[in-house]
């Protein structure tokens, strides 16, 4: 073997799982510098699990105290995989030098695409050794709010991240509670930070984060020409400089595909959009949108006749408790009919009453009735009207079915798939159905961690400035943080109870 060209010897080595060729690196002087580069791995997920003897003393019953030690050491748990989609999972021992091995191993795989980092399991002596991996495309960081935060111990590491020449995709992710709270998350993309960024990113989403104006404005400049999706669902910023962030976003003249956080966009009462977001939608090139859920009846009809006709594709997250009944899609309800039938039963039970309330009104009807020509023409005058009511009737009914065979026509031939996502609350299995209402798709599902790079994630919603809960009126309220109107039922698209009593695995 030792007459083989050092090719070969590469080829064969690229058929070895990462320990055999680390084995094979420590037989000879030769094999360590064939094998030191391993160019074929193309992609790398980091975690750490930190360790010390309070934790291995935990389950014991010993009284006494041991010397702990103050610096928590730290494990890591490597998952590389190379150009053939073989997977390899490693894991450093138990020592001070776990960090020194982790080092190693980034300092052979210079031709890595993908890099990802949980939890904020590295620190700033690793950005020497990151800052060699020019080849980095993909950039995913999970639940490291940590790195954002003002007193943060990693800046030099966060700053050799977003300072890498060749990234396309920039995912910030996160799967905790305090993520989508406003008032919990202390994380956010500082101005400086938002200067590293030089390589032409097509994909930014960001999660758990503070955005302030400016950040946004340096990243609308500095992203416009190449960026393709922006995801800020899950970002809070301050509400009154809300049209400054809309200006700043109708920089992206390339932008396809776009999340808008609750703060920026929601449909409140009205199922029209402000202005400024409905100019959005119609001056960028989108094809996909996504935000929160609030009232069913208005989304629908929001649906029907405002969105942008070259838009495919709706995100719509929503709470668990608060599931939409796209049944009702292209399904119209006018209210003008419980507003009639409401009217006509009042002035009916009022009518009788009135009559039966003395017997003059009783002789004043007798005396009517006796009247042979009188009594004619005022039964003729009823049949008059009852007859001028059936028309308008069905010429009402006439106009509200070729109104509804347009929407539904129209639904149908905009292709439309809506993707209604449901908050997880708890950890169970994720259940996708699919439906198809008025020839519009709808695919339910809930959010998961392999889900949030495609579906994104939203915040909760924004606090009312009103206390709706008590109001005497009951004119609205709010159900899980969600604005609905409780009367009539038709107008609130028949959510929640109708979906959840609906079979799941059908």
């Amino acid at each position: 073997m030792s007459e083989f060209p050092d090719s070969v010897l590469a080829r064969i080595g690229s058929h070895l799982n990462a320990m055999d060729r680390m084995r094979l690196q420590a037989t000879c002087r030769r094999f360590r510098e064939i094998y030191s580069k391993w160019k074929d791995i193309v992609a790398i997920e980091i975690r750490s699990e930190t360790y010390g003897y309070t934790e291995n003393l935990g389950s014991s019953r010993v009284t006494f105290q041991f010397p702990i030690s103050k610096v928590p050491k730290a494990t890591f748990r490597v998952k590389i995989t190379d150009d053939q989609g073989r997977v390899c999972r490693l894991r450093t021992v138990q020592d001070k030098s776990s960090a020194k091995a982790l080092k190693t191993m980034l300092a052979r795989i210079p031709c890595v695409h993908e890099c990802t980092i949980w939890e904020a399991c590295l620190t700033s002596e690793f950005a020497s050794v990151i800052s060699k991996l020019e080849t980095i495309e993909v950039l995913r960081l999970w639940n490291c709010g940590r790195y954002f935060e003002k007193k943060n111990h990693s800046a030099k590491l966060i700053n050799t991240l977003f300072s890498l020449p060749s990234m396309k995709s920039l995912l910030i992710l996160d799967s905790t509670n305090t993520a989508s709270a406003g008032a919990s998350c202390r994380a956010g993309l500082s101005r400086s930070l938002a200067l590293r960024i030089r390589a032409p990113i097509e994909n930014l989403q960001l999660t758990g984060l503070h955005i302030p104006l400016k950040t946004m404005e340096i990243l609308s400049h500095s992203l416009a020409p190449t960026l393709r999706r922006l995801a800020m669902g899950c970002t809070f910023g301050k509400e009154s400089k809300r049209p400054q962030f809309i200006k700043a976003i109708q920089n992206f003249t390339s932008l396809n595909d776009l999340d808008l956080p609750p703060f920026i966009f929601h449909l409140s009462d009205l199922p029209v959009a402000d202005g400024m977001i409905q100019k959005l939608l119609e001056t960028l090139p989108l094809k996909a949108i996504g935000f929160r859920h609030y009232n069913s009846s208005v989304l629908f009809r929001w649906i029907e006749y405002q969105l942008p006709i070259k838009i495919r594709v709706l995100r719509i997250h929503h709470n668990g408790n608060r599931v939409p009944n796209f049944a009702q899609l292209g399904q119209e309800q006018p209210e003008e009919d419980f507003a009639a039938k409401k009217k006509t039963s009042v002035s009916s039970r009022y009518s009788i009453l009135s009559a039966s309330r003395s017997s003059i009104g009783s002789a004043e009807m007798a005396q009517s009735m006796a009247n042979g020509s009188s009594s004619t023409n005022h039964s003729g005058s009823l049949s008059d009207r009852e007859v001028t009511q059936a028309t308008a009737k069905l010429a009402q009914a006439s106009i509200l079915s070729d109104r509804k065979d347009s929407i539904t026509s129209t639904l149908a031939l905009r292709r439309l798939t809506i993707f209604a996502i449901e908050e997880r609350t708890k950890r169970r299995a994720q259940r996708i159905r699919r439906r198809n209402y008025s020839g519009v798709d709808v695919i339910y599902t809930q959010e998961s961690h392999a889900g949030q790079e495609v579906l994104g994630r939203v915040a909760d919603p924004m606090r009312s400035p009103h206390v709706y809960t008590k109001n005497n009126k009951r004119e609205v309220r709010i159900i899980k943080g969600d604005l609905v109107r409780p009367i009539p039922l038709a107008s609130l698209g028949m959510e929640s109870d109708y979906e959840l009593e609906l079979d799941w695995d059908e």
